[in-house]
């Protein structure tokens, strides 16, 4: 089992902002996936929590690659359509999808290895390939893509690998799916995630940042 860092908390003075923070903590083997803002969250396939491996606070959920996600039911907290900023980041060790918003609006993926592939509706190649944005090697990273009304920005490790300017408008429907994409179209997530966290409102990171030390806020 790996464990980093204290899992001390700090406030986070955005907190207000958050519409969606999964610390993936737990039982191992739990499929329980509690989202601290109160969205339901549903596993599906063999999406559980494990305590093989973690960033913070003892334990991760885990996606063998063959089927699993998790996602939350449509809601206006995850349209992303327009101008109005935004930050979605995790922790992430595998490779795969692990972000996307079902069928049409943003995903996230790794592959070939390590590259971190980008598409975003009206702005990228919308191919199911993706545009390369950063590379995440073996081990747990953060990365995160934040937008703050004009630029998309990838950092990897608080390093900023990638931007674009846009605006999307097409993205439907508004519904978070974390290790994979509409119902499995790209390659399912193969590893672990911990530190799950969306921000709406607020571009949280502009320039290159240190990454956080600590499993994030709950206030």
């Amino acid at each position: 089992m790996v464990i980093v860092g204290s899992g001390e908390q700090h406030s986070d003075p955005n907190f207000s902002s958050v519409v969606l923070l999964l610390h993936m903590d737990g039982a191992d083997g739990s499929t329980t996936f509690t989202d601290v803002k109160g969205h339901p969250v549903t596993p599906v396939g063999n999406a559980k929590i494990s305590t093989t491996e973690s960033r913070f606070g003892g334990a991760s959920g885990h996606f063998d690659g063959t089927g699993d996600f998790v996602s939350t039911a449509a809601s206006p907290d995850f349209d992303f359509n327009g101008t109005g900023p935004f930050t979605i980041e995790a922790w992430v060790n595998g490779t795969g999808t692990f972000w996307s918003n079902d069928s049409f609006g943003l995903v996230l993926s790794i592959q070939n290895g390590s590259e971190l592939r980008l598409w975003i509706v009206d702005v990228l190649p919308w191919n199911f390939v993706g545009t390369v944005a950063g590379v995440v090697t073996d081990g747990w990273h953060h990365v995160a893509l934040s937008y703050d009304g004009t630029t998309y920005r990838v950092f990897v490790d608080g390093v900023q690998s990638f931007s674009v300017d846009g605006t999307m408008s097409q993205q439907a429907p508004p519904q978070c799916i974390i290790g994979s994409y509409a119902g499995g179209v790209e390659p399912f997530f193969n590893g672990y995630l911990d530190e799950v966290r969306v921000t709406k409102g607020v571009a949280r990171y502009t320039a290159s940042f240190t990454p956080p030390a600590t499993q994030f806020a709950d206030n």
